[in-house]
């Protein structure tokens, strides 16, 4: 901030990046419980803290290779820190993980029109990447679960 309480241009298109962002995927974050766990996250973004899983993210360069949940009802978010350019895998989401209360009926990207192909295998879910590019920081697939 300024010394007269106002904030450059570049914090204002930050915000209003942030702002672009959650009003596409906002569904993602509010009114969400954080996912059990985290694909692909590598040691250095998590430390042991009295029993609770902390993330250490303000200190590593974060990308697609990072992936982070949020659950609503029968719906698990992925959120992948980063616009995905070739397949995400996802191994906590293979049919014998056992971290979802049921099988996945259809994977969609959150705020997207197209079609978005996937597979579930045993030991992994694979999602194709959008053609259509929304947001360079990160695309949500919402992950539908049939009981």
């Amino acid at each position: 901030m300024r010394g007269d309480g106002t904030i450059d241009e570049q914090e204002v298109a930050i915000v209003q990046k942030i702002g672009a962002w959650m009003k596409v995927n906002g569904e993602a974050i509010y009114a969400t419980v954080p996912g059990r766990f985290a694909a692909k996250a590598r040691p250095s973004t998590m430390l042991r803290r009295s029993r609770r899983r902390v993330f250490n993210e303000g200190k590593i360069k974060l990308g697609v290779d990072d992936i982070r949940f949020t659950t609503k009802g029968n719906v698990l978010y992925a959120i992948v820190l980063g616009w995905p350019t070739k397949p995400v895998t996802i191994k906590s989401l293979g049919r014998t993980a056992g971290l979802l209360n049921g099988s996945i009926a259809d994977i969609t990207l959150v705020g997207g029109a197209e079609k978005i192909d996937w597979a579930q295998a045993d030991d992994a879910v694979t999602i194709q990447p959008p053609e259509t590019k929304l947001f360079d920081e990160a695309a949500v697939f919402k992950v539908t679960v049939k009981e």
